[in-house]
C-alpha cells in the first residue's frame, strides 16, 4: 500500500513539473475539391498542422500552386466538410511574411485564441468536434481556392 502511495505521488510530481498540459495536434489537407458550394479546378494544394496548447491554437499552413498570390486566409466555423460558415479567426495579415518568390506558394504561421470570449463559437470543444475549416483565397477565387477541415489526430 505504501509503495502504491509513493508511486502515485511520484506520478503527480512528474505531471506537475511538466505543467500537466497536453498538446493536441490537428491536421488538414487543403485543395480545390473541398471548396463549397462548388469545387475549384484547377486549384492549388496545401496542408496544415496545428497544435493546441491550453486554448491557444498554433497553426502552420503550407500552400502551393494557387492561381495567384494568396489574398485572404482564415478559419471558418461551425461547419462540416459539406457546408460553409463564417470567419472565426482571420490570419490574412500573416500571408505576406510567408509568401514565396513563386507566386501562389507560401507558408502561413498564425495563432488563434479558442477561449470563446471574443467569439462564442471559437472554442476547443468545437475544434475537437471537427467544426472548423481552413480556407485560403486568391484574387481569381475570392470565395476560396483551397479548403480543408481541421481534424484531431
Amino acid at each position: 500500500m505504501y509503495k502504491m502511495l509513493l508511486a502515485g505521488l511520484a506520478l503527480i510530481a512528474v505531471m506537475t513539473s511538466c505543467g500537466g498540459a497536453m498538446v493536441t495536434t490537428y491536421k488538414s489537407t487543403l485543395n480545390g475539391a473541398n471548396e463549397k458550394p462548388a469545387a475549384i479546378s484547377p486549384a492549388g494544394t496545401g496542408s496544415a498542422t496545428a497544435t493546441l496548447d491550453g486554448t491557444t491554437l498554433n497553426l502552420k499552413i503550407d500552400y502551393a500552386g494557387l492561381t495567384g498570390a494568396a489574398t485572404v486566409a482564415h478559419i471558418h466555423g461551425l461547419a462540416d466538410e459539406n457546408n460553409v460558415a463564417g470567419v472565426l479567426c482571420d490570419f490574412t495579415d500573416k500571408i505576406a511574411a510567408g509568401a514565396s518568390a513563386t507566386v501562389g506558394t507560401g507558408t502561413i504561421s498564425a495563432t488563434c485564441n479558442l477561449d470563446g470570449v471574443a467569439k462564442p463559437d471559437l472554442t476547443v470543444a468545437n475544434l475537437n468536434a471537427g467544426k472548423f475549416y481552413i480556407n485560403v483565397h486568391s484574387a481569381k477565387n475570392t470565395g476560396g481556392e483551397i479548403r480543408g477541415q481541421l481534424i484531431k489526430q
